[in-house]
């Protein structure tokens, strides 16, 4: 049986859905908040492919669909959100901010590349680890359990000049 206070707190849920589901008019309505940018002008080139094999699949790791991650931060105190991406079978990319939407993939020059070797990677976060003012990147990495041994994360250490 519910509560009188259970009940109370449906109610209410249920009225802020109702007003929240309500018709839009051209009063409230706003303009598409999002818009497709074209990968040409954009620069942002990504693709996190997962190709199973008989040795790696969902049914020997668990885990092999979950994603992996991206990191958003200013790496070059410009004001502007850079992006790691971090992929799972793929190279980790790092794109360089460059304003109007338009990025430049420095995951070479930067020195964060590398591929996976050693385990995939599954997540990742910027942060001034050694608090010099420049933030660095942190990067999870797991794997199958028997390759476990294989998945030490890493720690880029920015230097202040879009390297790592």
């Amino acid at each position: 049986m519910i509560s009188l206070v259970n009940s109370t707190k449906y109610s209410l849920l249920l009225l802020f859905l109702a007003v929240g589901c309500g018709e839009r008019t051209s009063e409230n309505q706003s303009a598409n908040m999002l818009e497709p940018v074209p990968l040409k002008s954009s620069g942002f080139n990504f693709h996190n492919t997962l190709r199973e094999t008989v040795e790696l699949n969902y049914f020997t790791y668990n885990y092999f669909y979950n994603g992996s991650g991206v990191a958003i931060g200013d790496i070059n105190n410009d004001g502007l959100p850079d992006i790691f991406m971090v992929g799972t079978l793929v190279e980790n990319k790092l794109f360089l901010n460059k304003g109007n939407m338009i990025f430049e993939d420095i995951t070479e020059k930067a020195g964060v590349g590398g591929g996976n070797i050693g385990g995939m990677s599954t997540g990742a976060t910027m942060a001034d680890v050694n608090n010099d003012g420049w933030l660095d990147i942190y990067v999870c990495k797991s794997g199958p359990f028997e390759k476990l041994a294989q998945t030490t994360n890493l720690l880029f250490i920015n230097n202040g000049d879009n390297t790592f």
